[in-house]
């Protein structure tokens, strides 16, 4: 209802709201209220199959109506403050709309506001915001024409840095040299990350990965309030990177040690980033940055086959003895199935699977348990406000369920699909069936692959059990 009246921007209302009631309304509008925590957009689920509503289409529309906004309230002599232009470029931040965020900036300077830390963070984020997503097409490792690697994002990160110091705001804090680093990575600035490292935290990359001792007893500490304390968007930063420049092992030793210096937990979206860019660096087709470096001289080399294996066996053995998430067996399995190791391929979706199943237990237990309090509500033996954070646990897990859902139903697809498994008579005649009958719960509504005789066409009939699961899910949503 808020966004709706907003939406309208009808001006005798906008205009007659108090500065502070205002204020007060763009906290409400806080982004991790709607969709920075929930995982539609970490999974990169569309909200129509979901089954909800789609708040990030209708909150990008706010923001791009936002400019409009502030020229409503300047005119009727009630300014936008730094409080509420902060909470405006962190909505554009979540939205991923630079050219809103950039007219914010601009409307700053006219009111004569003078940005914070924070608002440095946020327009940085929002201009870096292609390779800040977990799903960003910046690491799809698909060729495509590249003019050069976004040329000038490092100098304008850094002039917004050099800006921000000349306001006395110091050095920023942690996420803003995270974000530094991206910028750098991005351009292929290993040196400049390295510098970053060093001067802020006191990694000596150089040493470190020279195994010299003596060095590394410099490394810089920091109380857990402190703003330069790293966290673990430092180690997702240097994952990416790195990463994103074909140092892996580099990439790997450096989280480790810094995770080990500050008792900093590698979460699953590190782990997931690194394997993602290996994957793409040990394909058969280069990703689009070889192309770059091709054509300013550098030389790039494609990684081991193997390296991708070896990984995996990092990540689940001492001293990390990481329980592998869907979004970890997408990138394995993918880079089976184009590396042909068809057998390794269907054992690690027999893996995945258990993962489906044990989605499907946690969400009809937070289902159970959510109707249950209703119940009791319903009764007046507890309060209403206790459903709120039953329900939000309820619909998380619900679409968790449904995206481990899509995940196997998208494996099964591969190697149905996929060209590279050759022609061969055994290929045709046994493995085919085979994967068919043993994935046929989850198999398109339409299959079509190759022979040596011609296309084989059919539908398996009967609506899969990931579909059924996912049409029943989103009806006990509703």
């Amino acid at each position: 209802m808020l966004l709706q009246l907003l939406l309208k921007f009808q001006k005798k209302v906008i205009c007659s709201i108090p500065r502070t009631t205002f204020s007060e309304i763009l906290q409400l509008l806080d982004p991790k209220y709607f969709f920075d925590t929930p995982k539609c957009g970490k999974y990169g689920l569309d909200s129509v199959v979901v089954d909800i509503v789609p708040v990030r289409r209708v909150f990008s529309k706010f923001v791009k109506g936002v400019p409009q906004l502030v020229e409503m309230r300047r005119l009727d002599g009630r300014p936008f403050g730094l409080k509420e232009y902060t909470s405006l470029l962190n909505c554009a931040r979540a939205c991923r709309d630079p050219r809103t965020a950039t007219a914010l900036w601009r409307d700053m300077k006219i009111d004569h506001v003078v940005p914070n830390t924070t608002c440095y963070n946020y327009y940085m984020a929002v201009k870096l915001s292609p390779y800040l997503s977990p799903a960003s097409k910046a690491t799809s490792g698909k060729p495509r024409k590249h003019k050069a690697s976004n040329p000038g994002v490092k100098d304008l990160v850094l002039r917004l840095f050099d800006d921000m110091v000349l306001n006395g705001l110091g050095e920023g804090d942690s996420r803003t040299f995270c974000l530094v680093m991206t910028a750098m990575g991005e351009e292929g600035d290993i040196a400049g990350v390295k510098s970053v490292l060093n001067k802020v935290w006191g990694v000596n990359v150089d040493a470190l990965l020279s195994n010299e001792e003596e060095p590394l007893h410099l490394v810089k500490k920091y109380c857990e309030g402190s703003p330069l304390f790293p966290d673990s968007f430092l180690l997702y930063t240097i994952a990416n990177a790195f990463g994103s420049n074909n140092d892996i092992p580099s990439a790997l030793r450096i989280i480790d040690f810094v995770s080990r210096q500050y008792s900093v937990t590698i979460s699953s979206e590190v782990w997931t980033r690194l394997l993602k860019w290996t994957c793409i660096w040990s394909a058969r087709q280069y990703p689009p940055r070889f192309y770059r470096y091709r054509r300013v001289g550098e030389s790039t080399s494609r990684l081991s086959p193997n390296s991708v294996q070896s990984l995996w066996d990092t990540m689940a053995a001492e001293p990390y003895n990481v329980k592998p998430v869907m979004a970890m067996y997408n990138e394995f399995i993918r880079s089976l199935v184009l590396r042909k190791s068809l057998g390794q391929a269907q054992e690690m979706m027999e893996e995945g699977l258990t993962l489906l199943n044990l989605s499907i237990e946690r969400y009809m237990a937070e289902k159970r348990r959510y109707f249950l309090a209703r119940s009791l509500w319903a009764r007046a033996t507890t309060s209403k406000s206790y459903l709120r954070p039953l329900q939000r646990r309820m619909d998380l897990a619900r679409v968790d369920n449904i995206y481990a859902a899509f995940s196997v139903r998208k494996w099964v697809r591969l190697l149905i699909r996929h060209k590279s498994f050759g022609r061969g008579l055994e290929w045709e005649r046994v493995s085919m069936p085979d994967i068919i009958q043993r994935w046929r719960k989850y198999l398109p509504k339409e299959v079509h692959y190759l022979t040596t005789g011609g296309i084989v066409s059919f539908s398996p009939g009967a609506r899969s059990v990931a579909a059924t699961a996912v049409a029943r899910i989103s009806r006990a949503g509703q």
